[in-house]
């Protein structure tokens, strides 16, 4: 008889099994932890998980099949799938698995669920878009350049700041507007996120604060695991969308120090108004796509969250019947 359990492990023995790892490319944090932090995470609401929880398909006490599930970093109330284990001979399995855990967080208060898929698993994404009723939301390109000779423009240091306080508020409005609004309800952050996670500076995170006349106008982040190959995420408002060359190539400059480099990647995210014009600067500065990732979301119930914060930033377009795949001949 198949059953379905949670486990405080996730390692299982990977010789007759199929892996498919679904990690969003921002997030560099390992979400595993050790047993105690393991143990307090377990018996916490799906709401206030904050590390991977991992389901799998028994039968005969023997897995057949695992799915992993991490808390997203931009909201309390959404989740991402982040890896798929399939015991050869039991594909059948991954739809029971991805059902099972989809009701039982949305029971639970999660209001939707993401999964970031390589485009080079058309399978994969078959799975989740036509078995589990997943649809296709957005897509992330990704530029690489293996040399950082190729400045796009000069740059003047005094138009980039380390973060303070009260930059915090300006910059999730900008984040916020840069979102075409009907990606809004799936991929939107909250006010939380960007003071506690998002702007932490560490030995892996590089942050700067991109100012016009003193006013924040827009910010990139670095990270790298390896300190040889870099991911930058860059955002402009859509204002000042024609400095994206200046902010390029001040990152160009600052990873010159760097010993060891290797690559620099730009996320572009697609869903943001100012992509295409990130993209030309990209393009004319020789960079070249590598991978490219599409997301996936299916919505559980749907949520207005009138954010009841002291500086209130936004409220939910009320027009929940829009579905964000209606526009991807437009965006992808």
């Amino acid at each position: 008889m198949l059953k379905i359990k949670r486990t405080l492990f996730d390692h299982i023995k990977e010789k007759d099994f199929s892996r498919f790892m679904f990690i969003d490319p921002e997030k560099i944090q390992k979400l595993s932890g050790n047993i105690i932090l393991r143990t307090i995470n377990h018996f916490l609401p799906p709401t206030a998980k904050f590390l991977r929880e991992s389901f799998n398909a028994i039968e005969n006490r023997k897995i057949l099949a695992q799915i992993s599930i991490i808390p997203d970093s931009f909201s309390n109330f959404r989740c991402q799938f982040s890896s798929l284990k399939i015991k050869h001979g039991y594909d059948f399995l991954a739809k029971t698995l991805i059902d099972y855990v989809v009701n039982k967080y949305g029971g639970n208060g999660v209001s939707s669920f993401l999964v970031y898929i390589d485009e080079n698993n058309p399978n994969i994404i078959s799975l989740f878009k036509n078995g589990c009723g997943f649809r296709s939301c957005a897509k992330i390109d990704f530029y690489t350049t293996n040399n950082l000779e190729n400045s796009l423009s000069d740059f003047d240091e005094n138009n980039f700041k380390d973060l303070e306080d009260s930059d915090v508020l300006e910059l999730l409005e900008i984040n916020t507007a840069n979102i075409f609004p009907y990606f809004r309800p799936s991929l939107i952050s909250d006010l939380k996120y960007f003071k506690q996670e998002f702007f932490k500076q560490s030995k892996n995170v590089f942050f700067k604060v991109f100012v016009v006349n003193s006013r924040p106008e827009g910010y990139f982040r670095i990270y790298s695991l390896d300190k040889k190959n870099f991911l930058v995420d860059i955002i402009t408002s859509k204002a000042f969308e024609h400095c994206y060359s200046e902010i390029v190539a001040y990152i160009q400059y600052f990873l010159r120090t760097k010993n060891d480099f290797e690559s620099l990647t730009v996320l572009l995210k697609r869903y943001r108004e100012t992509a295409q014009v990130l993209e030309k600067n990209l393009k004319f500065a020789n960079y070249f796509i590598s991978n490219a990732t599409q997301i996936l979301v299916k919505d559980y119930w749907k949520r207005i969250d009138e954010m009841q914060n002291e500086e209130k930033l936004f409220v939910f377009f009320n027009d929940l019947s829009v579905q964000p795949a209606r526009y991807n001949s437009f965006m992808l």
